[in-house]
């Protein structure tokens, strides 16, 4: 049963739902007034570990090596920040293209019509674990050291009065961390990074469904054109594939609008803190936590970009195969057939552009691989200078 396709993707289905719940951004599950008010919560958690963050960059401006430490978390936290305001300001239109395509796959998938529905799905699947089992050792490799160091101290009554907090900050106000006030600044960051991971996981995986679900009903309407000559009524099977790709082209609309920004800066953000990571890693020596901790890192950034990369390539080749599997039925001789061979056949294939600059496919990781290694050199001569 683990192994089912279809029992994977409802797990998958409900395990989004869930994570959005957590972070504020699945209202249809609320029952409090205050569900709304945790997004803003999160923004303000985040904006206060970017401002400590910015501090401690300006004080230790002299030396590369720590500045560039937290320059990936400094642009996680400020990405987080966009995403969630992406989120917010479309979630309308994201709940509603939930809803519609939910409805629409489980429609088409109770019946056995299209066997292959699912095909590849186990990629999605196990992309968004590799993400999620590198978000969790990223996390654990932050926040779990320092809070054991501080609980080890205080059973043996060592005095230390500058304990260290999962990210490095400073903040004008605070000289040092010590009893309540690093208990308090520890809580915010851990809080912080879960809201960070839980919104990485969501969103990406998220997207991934979306495209996922407009793959399928690609191949629900190719296998209605590969039994074409079996179908009674094949007028009203070719008005439901046009209705059905108009409302593909409606949904293509909306998912550029609402993933195009948090996509664009992801795929800019991402070569940079790869590059910054991949730097760290090579000046590290013997400290096993923050190798873990940047290897983990580096691992989050690439399957981050290639769960979207790879469902954007999927929809641009399952909407070709649509395209050649239109052409290949029996419509020679028939007009209205004939007409609706040429409409498709005119259609470019389906893409996805994010705020219409790039297009999401793979192509765009070696564009990030490409720019990963120039900035990479870069640091490298910065540091040897």
């Amino acid at each position: 049963m683990a192994d089912d396709p279809m029992i994977k993707y409802y797990i998958f289905r409900k395990s989004i739902e869930n994570m959005l719940f957590i972070i504020g951004l699945y209202p249809p599950r609320a029952t409090s007034k205050f569900y709304r008010f945790i997004p803003y919560f999160n923004m303000f958690v985040q904006a206060y570990t970017v401002f400590g963050i910015l501090c401690f960059m300006q004080l230790h401006i002299d030396n590369l090596l720590e500045v560039v430490s937290v320059t990936g978390i400094l642009i996680s936290n400020s990405i987080s920040i966009v995403k969630t305001s992406c989120i917010l300001m479309n979630l309308d239109d994201l709940l509603k293209l939930l809803k519609t395509n939910d409805e629409y796959f489980n429609t088409v998938a109770k019946s056995s019509r299209s066997k292959d529905l699912l095909k590849n799905f186990s990629t999605f699947w196990y992309l968004s674990w590799v993400l999620l089992i590198s978000c969790v050792s990223l996390f654990m490799c932050a926040t779990f050291p320092p809070m054991m160091q501080y609980i080890i101290d205080n059973i043996r009554h060592i005095n230390n009065h500058n304990y260290r907090l999962p990210i490095k900050v400073v903040y004008r106000w605070l000289p040092r961390y010590e009893g309540i006030s690093y208990v308090i600044h520890w809580i915010l960051q851990t809080y912080g990074a879960v809201s960070i991971f839980l919104m990485t996981c969501s969103i990406q995986s998220n997207f991934c469904m979306l495209v996922f679900q407009m793959i399928s009903e690609f191949r629900h309407m190719s296998y209605l054109h590969t039994h074409f000559d079996e179908l009674n009524d094949k007028d009203s099977t070719v008005r439901y594939c046009i209705n059905k790709y108009i409302m593909l082209l409606k949904y293509r609309d909306l998912i550029q609008n609402i993933f195009g920004p948090i996509i664009l800066q992801m795929f800019i953000s991402n070569a940079l803190q790869l590059c910054v990571s991949l730097f760290i890693l090579s000046q590290l020596r013997a400290d096993p936590i923050n190798i873990l901790f940047f290897t983990a890192f580096v691992i989050t950034k690439i399957s981050e970009s290639c769960i979207c990369a790879f469902a954007g390539s999927q929809l641009i080749s399952e909407s070709e195969d649509f395209k050649h599997t239109v052409y290949s039925i029996n419509w020679h001789g028939n007009k209205r057939l004939t007409c609706w061979v040429l409409m498709s056949l005119n259609q470019r294939p389906m893409t996805l552009i994010a705020c219409h600059y790039t297009t999401i496919s793979l192509n765009i990781l070696v564009s990030i691989v490409n720019t990963t290694i120039s900035y990479y050199f870069l640091l490298q001569t910065l540091q040897s200078d």
